[in-house]
Parts: C-alpha cells; structure tokens; sequence
C-alpha cells in the first residue's frame, strides 16, 4: 500500500478496501512516517459504514488524563467484539 518516493510536498496513494466483494479506492496524501490523512479516513468510515453486516463504526472511549490530548480510536466491529474490548482492554462504546 505504500507509495513511491519519499514525503517532500506530500505523497499520493490509494489504498483501497473491499466491501461488498468490490474494490474501493481511498486516495490518501502522506507528508510523514507518522502522518494521518483524517479526509482520506473519514472517506474510508463513510464508505465502509453501510451494509448488511453486523459491523458498525464506534468512537472508542477510554480513560483519559484531563488537559492530555489523545487520538480517537474508531473501531468497525460486531456487538460481539465491542463487548470483547470492553472486558479485556476497558473501552467503551459510548
């Protein structure tokens, strides 16, 4: 998944993700290692939200230091496996 060339003025690529048995291409701009492309993110939630599985997207909630700041954590999991986070790592779905 990964592009060519390194990340001086930003690097394309496009993933992609399979729903329905399908193909979808999520472009995404790169400018670090440890850089996130929240559009390219949220285009990806929004096209993998819907179906007829029994997956959904959750915001993870978990213990927090106030004044700290902290990532969110979206998690694309059955009831089942939501449950499973919250007994073994503590997260919630709120």
């Amino acid at each position: 998944m990964g592009g060519e060339g390194g990340f001086e003025g930003g690097r394309f690529d496009v993933p992609e993700f399979e729903k329905d048995g399908k193909p979808v291409p999520i472009p995404a701009e790169h400018f670090a290692v440890d850089y996130l492309d929240h559009e390219a993110a949220c285009r990806a939630i929004a096209e993998t939200a819907h179906g007829d599985g029994p997956r959904s997207w959750r915001n993870a909630g978990f213990a927090r230091d106030p004044g700290a700041g902290y990532d969110s954590i979206m998690v694309l999991a059955t009831p089942g496996q939501r449950e499973a986070l919250h007994r073994h790592p503590g997260l919630t779905f709120p």
